[in-house]
């Protein structure tokens, strides 16, 4: 039996040693979302910002992330912008003032 008031011994370190993290491979069948697709689609959601400083910016944002940047090549960004646009465009028809 060890003495509890021993200090506990570290693993042996081995600088050169590869090391391979324990993270699962994705199922088969889902693609894989690099950081690049999750930024254009943060942006095309936060792009709705812009109206503050147009008038027409909530739904031209993320119109024009989803006509750059989506397409069958990036599925993630165009479903991520067509929901930006879905979610703000009814908002946009609602607030607009009415004169």
């Amino acid at each position: 039996m060890s003495n509890p008031l021993e200090a506990p011994v570290a693993p042996e370190f081995t600088p050169n040693a590869p090391v391979t993290p324990n993270v699962p491979a994705p199922p088969a069948g889902l693609a894989v979302i690099d950081e690049n697709q999750r930024t254009w689609g943060m942006i095309a959601h936060l792009s709705a910002f812009a109206y503050y400083i147009s008038g027409i910016g909530i739904v031209l944002g993320p119109l024009i992330v989803w006509l750059s940047k989506g397409g069958p090549q990036h599925p993630f960004i165009e479903d991520q912008a067509k929901e930006a646009l879905n979610f703000r465009y009814p908002l946009s028809c609602t607030s607009s003032p009415r004169s």
